[in-house]
């Protein structure tokens, strides 16, 4: 049970990261603008909020990942490795 929590707590910690890293290549005026609030809400959440967020994605099962990522599901990796593998396995051959 430890091992899953601390488990729980290392993803929460990322997701904190990951979400303090986008908030600071943005300006607090910009988010604040786009968000339709003031500067001070987001001021508090960032420096109040964000944690607690994090640990909910987490517990949610919810991941954060950048607008460009792609996402493959467990079946679809392990179709694409298996078939990677064979023709490879096909090119070595020739």
């Amino acid at each position: 049970m430890e091992r899953l929590l601390n488990k729980s707590d290392e993803r929460s910690r990322k997701i904190e990261s990951m979400i303090l890293q986008r908030l600071a290549e943005k300006t607090q005026t910009t988010i604040a603008i786009e968000l339709g609030v003031s500067e001070s809400k987001i001021s508090r959440l960032k420096n109040d909020d964000i944690p607690m967020i994090a640990k909910l994605i987490t517990c949610l099962g919810l991941k954060v990942v950048p607008d460009d990522s792609l996402e493959v599901s467990q079946a679809e990796l392990k179709s694409i490795k298996t078939l990677a593998k064979k023709y490879l396995e096909i090119d070595e051959m020739i």
